[in-house]
Order: C-alpha cells, then sequence, then structure tokens
C-alpha cells in the first residue's frame, strides 16, 4: 500500500463548454498541482473528478493524463460500478492504466439494512482478485449514493489482505471515531483517511493516517502544512491553520452537497487554475449570486487580494 500519510487531493476534472473532458486543461491543472510541496496522492475518476458521470473511454484517457504527468504523486484511481463484473473491469482498466492503488465506492447493491457483512466483503474480494494493486474500502454517506458500514462490515473488510485501508466521508464524526477504534482494533496499519472536509483538522487529531478529499484541491499547501503542524503535535498552528480556511469548507460544502463540485471548479476558475467551471449534466453550473460568495470565501481566506 502506498503510504497516504499525508494529503491525497480527490482532484476535479477540467471540462470544455460542451462539459468534454478538457484534457489540456488537466495537464496545467496537474501541474499546478504538483507545485505544493509535500502532496501524497491524486484521487482520479472519484466523486469530485465526476468519475461516475464519464465514460470508460474517459475514465481510461483522464487516467493516462495523470500516468504520464503525476510522478511521483501517487495515484488512487476510483471504482464506481453497479455491479461486481463491472467493477472488476473498471478495476483492470485502472491498474493497467498506471494507478497505484483503488478506491472502491459502495455499489447501490449496498443500500438499505441490514447489510450483511458477506456482501461487502465479496464485493472487495472478488475486485482483489482481478488486480494485484491494493485496494481502499470507501465508507461514504447517503446524501452523496453511499451507505454506512457496521463494525461487522468494518471487520470483514480489515480482515482482507488486499484492502489496505479506507476512506470515511461519513460526514458523521462519532461515526469516524467508532470507525477508527474499529478498524485500529481489528488490524494494525490498516490506513484510515478521511473524507471529511468539514472536519479535517479534528479528524487527523482523533488518528486518521491522512487526508483523501475534495477540498484538498484548494489552499492545498495550507492543507500539507496543517498536516505537518499535527503530526509534530503543534496543534495550536494546525488550529490556526484551519480556523483561516473555515469560510472557505463552509461556503464549498454548504447544502446541497452535489454543488460541491461546481463551487470547487468555480473556486478553481478565479483562482486562474483552470479555465472553465463546466460541470456534466444533470449537474449545474452555479448561479451568479453563488458564484459570489465563493469569491468573497477565497478573499476572507487569503487566497484572492
Amino acid at each position: 500500500m502506498p503510504d497516504l500519510g499525508g494529503l491525497t487531493a480527490a482532484t476535479v476534472l477540467p471540462m470544455t463548454k460542451r462539459a468534454e473532458p478538457d484534457l489540456d486543461a488537466l495537464k496545467a491543472y496537474i501541474r499546478w498541482m504538483k507545485g505544493h510541496r509535500g502532496l501524497v496522492g491524486f484521487a482520479v475518476n472519484v466523486d469530485t473528478g465526476e468519475g461516475s458521470h464519464l465514460t470508460q473511454k474517459e475514465r481510461d484517457d483522464v487516467l493516462g493524463v495523470y500516468s504520464k504527468h503525476s510522478a511521483p504523486v501517487k495515484i488512487v484511481a476510483g471504482v464506481t460500478a453497479r455491479y461486481t463484473a463491472e467493477a472488476k473491469a473498471m478495476a483492470e482498466s485502472a491498474e493497467s492504466g498506471g494507478a497505484d492503488a483503488l478506491l472502491i465506492f459502495p455499489p447501490p447493491a449496498f443500500s438499505g439494512t441490514p447489510l450483511p457483512p458477506e456482501i461487502v466483503a465479496d464485493y472487495h474480494k472478488a475486485i482483489a482478485g482481478s488486480v494485484s494493486i491494493p485496494l481502499l474500502a470507501f465508507q461514504l454517506y447517503s446524501q452523496l449514493g453511499g451507505v454506512d458500514y457496521s463494525p461487522e462490515v468494518l471487520r470483514a473488510l480489515t480482515s482482507l489482505r488486499q484492502v489496505c485501508g479506507i476512506k470515511d466521508a461519513s460526514s458523521d464524526y462519532g461515526r469516524f471515531l467508532s470507525l477508527l477504534k474499529t478498524c485500529r482494533q481489528s488490524r494494525p496499519g490498516f490506513q484510515v483517511l478521511t473524507g471529511n472536509d468539514t472536519f479535517i483538522l479534528e479528524s487527523l487529531v482523533a488518528g486518521a493516517d491522512g487526508a483523501l478529499v475534495g477540498f484538498g484541491t484548494i489552499a492545498v499547501q495550507q492543507q500539507i502544512d496543517m498536516i505537518r503542524h499535527v503530526k509534530r503535535e503543534e496543534y495550536k498552528s494546525a488550529q490556526e491553520v484551519w480556523k483561516s480556511m473555515l469560510p472557505l469548507v463552509d461556503a464549498v460544502f454548504a447544502p446541497p452537497a452535489r454543488d460541491y463540485r461546481a463551487r470547487l471548479k468555480e473556486a478553481l476558475v478565479q483562482l486562474g487554475i483552470i479555465p472553465l467551471a463546466t460541470v456534466r449534466p444533470p449537474l449545474m453550473d452555479l448561479s451568479q449570486d453563488a458564484k459570489s460568495r465563493i469569491s468573497h470565501a477565497l478573499k476572507e481566506a487569503g487566497l484572492l487580494p
């Protein structure tokens, strides 16, 4: 498993006016991201990058750009499949395309309770059997199509050798703490990454190994520095950094959750990093009022003059 004990940015995908991947803009975006010293990973074709809205060819093309231009930053590719055979094919394509690890999104069949551990374990086991690279499980909150994993499910996942870690994006601090405790007790060395953009600092202080977050695509150096402060137990300095970013966190991740992708793109447009904030329908572009709120938050965070 690559060491993801730092910041892994869940990346956006620049698009043209016709909502098609803009690969030239993507190359420039990757160069800008790599300019931040200490970034450990790119999460590619995941929810932030509209991965589930892309064709397989588009996913392959996007991953191909990262494979050529991301080194030495590691690549975690998303597997956002609907059923097991599709997940295996998607995983194989990602491995051959240069991914260092896979982030396994919960498929629709995981919805509903109770969720038998066998369903989750068998799904991850099948994917693991089709590739040689490690897997990250993913607890994702329901507003973005995810599901909460019970302690029994988590123990089943930690028992699988090739599942080497998990991202928690439950959006619930108590649930995150429960997951962290269960995983630590079940398997020492199992990497726990926070995907909770609204309480990144609190997750790290509680014991998360690193952060795999969409917010990692803006205020990048600030988050890298914050993680370093936590690892050095410089909690006051970490808190000061986090406090400076909170206005932007609140603006990007305000309800409805689905709009966070467009808000991140708009922030990057205003910073001059990507040319357009286009998202693929049925996602919608932002209103002028929403763009103004992003501009105000960037200024509050000290990222815009």
